[in-house]
């Protein structure tokens, strides 16, 4: 799907064609974003304010030369990625005790979770006209992927002896990965039909770096479930660690259909799915009160995704035209068993629509969009807390996370 101006307003709605020329000096698009926590041993509640943040962005252009050339060449920066989830809960009360404790039910429990990553893409292009109606590009891509993710579970009860049990855990990663991928797309323009087809290469790993961090403590709590207070703490932290990224092929078609002032964009993507990998490995340490040996892994997979979307366009006059589409966002990235590299995966459904305005050489683009999606949210993935307890404590299981999006997106073009 093409990252331009018209294809902002479009939701991505966008394969095969483009009347975009000139320099690109910015996609912006700034967005708010509401969060709902709702699920087992948590109240439904609103767990962070409305807030505003810059989403991904996009300057492009062409490198000067001769306009009449066959050959040409493009470059572009684009936000591909950029998030960020703060989840935090509290409780003080009454209410079943914790595992492995035996208490008369007073109890307190505090979550956090924390979430940053970004994703940005410096493409070179070259594209060439075959014929008449037929023309291919080829873009390399450098990615520059960063992530940070935090998770923290504590919880305190008063147990029947009147003493105090507590279990604690935390944990916390971050890297950065430079990979590089390729897209390369074919255009036919049949008028009023044109029709495009795009594949993306899976990323070539070549360098990265990070660090990983855990702490698990508990006093006074069962942890194994063999009936007797096990005093636990089990802590490591390692840096420099080498780092893995790895992205899936994908295959996009799209079709555009002009009828008068109106034309229609129907657009199609597929992304492979991608095996069971991690991410980072550090080393297996012992751990301080129990002598065993743990591995803190950080795996991924992507289970394979077909996002698709429909786009109209209407040209209101020579200046001005409207734009609307409704397209699906479907991450792919698995939070099930086995992998704990994302604590949430959110499929969004996008509706967008604004207008271009013409100004002299330059372009205008404003519009508004709206996302609404959830999925599923868990602690249970803690490769250290399920080992060293057993997996007798999982914190925040069969819980949902649901999230609405407002996007207002400004954009600006000059013709060169």
């Amino acid at each position: 799907m093409q990252y331009v101006t018209r294809s902002t307003l479009l939701g991505g709605a966008v394969i095969g064609r483009s009347k975009e020329s000139g320099l690109i000096l910015s996609t912006g698009v700034y967005e708010g974003n509401s969060l709902t926590l709702d699920g087992s041993g948590i109240q439904k509640r609103e767990v962070s304010s409305f807030k505003v943040d810059v989403a991904p962005s996009l300057v492009a252009g062409r490198f000067p030369g001769d306009s009449g050339a066959a050959d040409r060449l493009a470059y572009s920066l684009l936000t591909r990625q950029r998030a960020n989830l703060n989840l935090q809960w509290r409780f003080v009360g009454a209410q079943e005790t914790i595992a492995g404790v035996r208490g008369s039910g007073s109890v307190s429990q505090e979550g956090a979770i924390l979430r940053d990553l970004g994703e940005m893409w410096a493409g070179f292009t070259w594209s060439r006209p075959l014929s008449k109606v037929v023309g291919i590009g080829v873009t390399t891509y450098f990615a520059l992927r960063t992530r940070e993710k935090g998770a923290s579970i504590s919880a305190n009860a008063l147990t029947d002896s009147a003493g105090v049990a507590g279990l604690s855990y935390e944990s916390n990663y971050d890297y950065y990965n430079l990979h590089l991928l390729w897209k390369a797309g074919l255009a036919v323009d049949l008028l009023p039909l044109s029709l495009g087809v795009t594949v993306t290469t899976p990323s070539v790993n070549l360098l990265g770096s990070g660090s990983a961090y855990v702490n698990t403590m508990s006093n006074g709590v069962d942890v194994n479930g063999d009936g007797i207070p096990d005093p636990l703490f089990v802590a490591d932290y390692q840096e420099k660690l080498s780092t893995v990224y790895r992205s899936s092929w994908a295959v996009g078609i799209g079709a555009s259909y002009q009828l008068d002032q109106f034309r229609l964009d129907v657009t199609a993507e597929w992304y492979a799915a991608v095996s069971e990998f991690n991410i980072m490995e550090p080393c297996s340490f012992a751990g301080q009160s129990t002598g065993v040996q743990y591995q803190n892994t950080f795996s991924a997979a992507l289970d394979p995704v077909l996002n698709f979307g429909v786009g109209i366009e209407c040209d209101a006059g020579e200046h001005t035209s409207w734009y609307a589409s409704v397209i699906t966002d479907d991450s792919g990235v698995q939070t099930r068993s086995g992998t704990n590299f994302v604590v949430s995966s959110i499929d969004y459904i996008n509706v967008t629509g604004g207008g271009m305005f013409s100004i002299g050489r330059s372009k205008i683009t404003l519009g508004l969009g709206y996302a609404f999606g959830n999925s599923s949210i868990s602690f249970a993935d803690n490769p250290i807390l399920n080992a060293a307890t057993g997996g007798h404590h999982a914190a925040v299981t069969d819980t949902k996370l649901t999230s609405t999006r407002l996007r207002l997106i400004f954009a600006h073009s000059y013709t060169i």
